[in-house]
């Protein structure tokens, strides 16, 4: 009860709710279980999960209609600024799965520009369907595919 307490004078009432609030709208959490080990690919990711937050929090909320869109142009943006930097880095490195993960990367974006066409076509029922394909794909992405490239980078290979 103290600490809660502490907390509540420290942040204050209506801040504590807001950072619930906050937290409770998140999709994808980012954890150290999805670290890379390798800052600036860590820091993309992260990035991602915040921009597919933002998007969850938009449709949760109710924002206009006319804001998805251009959210999903930023997001699909960053991806593939995030996929760029993270295969120039595997490159650079000799990662010997660089082909299979340029392709994995490919398919995403063309799974996101999909979505950017059938949302474009005005397909309700699109908004769940990219949030479920965007959180399980990064996070298999990142704990599968990612995650084993790190040593690689940590290692100086």
């Amino acid at each position: 009860m103290f600490d809660a307490w502490k907390r509540l004078s420290a942040k204050g009432c209506a801040n504590l709710v807001s950072e619930r609030r906050r937290n409770h709208m998140s999709l994808v959490s980012w954890s150290t279980g999805l670290s890379t080990g390798v800052p600036m690919i860590d820091e993309h990711h992260a990035r991602l999960i915040g921009l597919i937050n933002r998007l969850h929090s938009a449709m949760k909320i109710g924002t206009s209609k006319s804001d998805i869109p251009w959210m999903l142009d930023e997001l699909v943006d960053y991806t593939r600024y995030g996929f760029s930097e993270e295969e120039k880095l595997m490159a650079a490195h000799d990662y010997p799965r660089l082909v299979e993960h340029c392709e994995q990367h490919q398919q995403f974006a063309a799974r996101l520009g999909d979505f950017q066409s059938a949302l474009a076509a005005g397909d309700l029922g699109l908004p769940l369907k990219v949030l479920t394909f965007l959180r399980e794909w990064l996070l298999t992405h990142i704990r599968r595919d990612d995650r084993a490239f790190g040593p690689y980078v940590t290692s100086g290979r």
